[in-house]
């Protein structure tokens, strides 16, 4: 059975089971479409450590992903099986979570008496994918740990996931006020369902997060992000205003008037392919200052 455990600003985190997932009780199902990564098809967990070659850190560009040198060569490095927050916003300034999440790698790397890598493939970008090794334990884990970085499960690395869920709870990093509160605390992910009758591809508009705004006062979601672990599916939410003890569903395909709120009182993604997968899946709405305002974890 899938499980969901959802949290909201500095709330802890709730485990959730049934058929479906809602909540506070009731039963959405989830069978999450093949996921997506962008960083390959390499697996953290699978990092043989004993492979680590020694590596000197040049640079720490940002939250996951470095310039090193090894034997000599300059390589730009990406850490394998995390996603840290974004460092520039669309408008190109700095982000504070991830300016954050970028001191946090420096400081753990400065701490470090000895630094490795064990490199994996190469990316789309030609960069190096791999793990960063320090004093034997691999950095990924500290920076999901720490808050500062999201477990891609499509890594399928139980570890880091397990670490990203406790790290929420403990309201870490970006999952706490580490950046300020967020625009508003009262919303919440209350339902999740991503398998859709049927062919999951032929049937998007069955396939939808709910979030509901338990407060008094409606909120104006113009310029939020709802998005998953990975840089890929992430979108911005336009001319929504959700009143208070309002919800609505965001299907992932397009709606009557294509992409945006319809006259069906549903908002449209405008996706062509399945969003949320059920191997695991981080649902995440972010105010527009890059603060996390609500999330739920999907387990397999």
């Amino acid at each position: 059975m899938p499980r969901l455990s959802t949290g909201v600003g500095l709330a802890a985190a709730v485990i959730l089971t049934g058929c479906g997932i809602t909540a506070p009780a009731a039963e959405p199902a989830t069978r999450p479409v093949e996921p997506t990564s962008e960083v390959g098809s390499g697996h953290h967990g699978d990092a043989p450590l004993d492979r680590a070659v020694p590596v000197i850190v040049e640079r720490v560009i940002d939250g996951d992903s470095l310039e090193l040198t090894i034997d000599g060569e300059a390589v730009e490095a990406r850490l394998l099986g995390i996603n840290a927050p974004e460092l520039r916003s669309p408008t190109g300034s700095e982000t504070c979570p991830g300016r954050s999440a970028r001191g946090e790698l420096e400081a753990v790397i400065a701490r470090a008496s000895v630094v490795s890598f064990v490199p994996d493939e190469v990316d789309r970008f030609d960069r190096r994918l791999g793990v960063v090794v320090l004093d034997g334990k691999p950095a990924t884990e500290t920076m999901v740990e720490s808050g500062w970085a999201l477990a891609l499960w499509s890594g399928e690395d139980e570890l880091l996931s397990r670490l990203m869920i406790e790290a929420a709870a403990a309201n870490r990093g970006m999952w706490g006020t580490a950046c300020g509160r967020p625009a508003s605390t009262d919303l919440a992910i209350t339902e999740v369902l991503a398998d859709a009758p049927g062919d999951d591809r032929e049937n998007l508009a069955e396939e939808w997060v709910t979030l509901t705004n338990e407060g008094v006062s409606s909120v104006d979601l113009d310029g939020w992000v709802i998005r998953d672990d990975t840089t890929s599916n992430r979108f911005t939410i336009t001319d929504l205003d959700l009143g208070p003890g309002a919800s609505i569903r965001f299907r992932s395909g397009q709606g009557r008037s294509g992409r945006g709120a319809s006259g069906d009182g549903d908002y449209h993604l405008g996706e062509s392919s399945p969003v949320w997968s059920n191997r695991g899946e981080t649902v995440l709405l972010v105010d527009p200052d890059g603060v996390i305002a609500a999330h739920a974890f999907v387990l397999p």
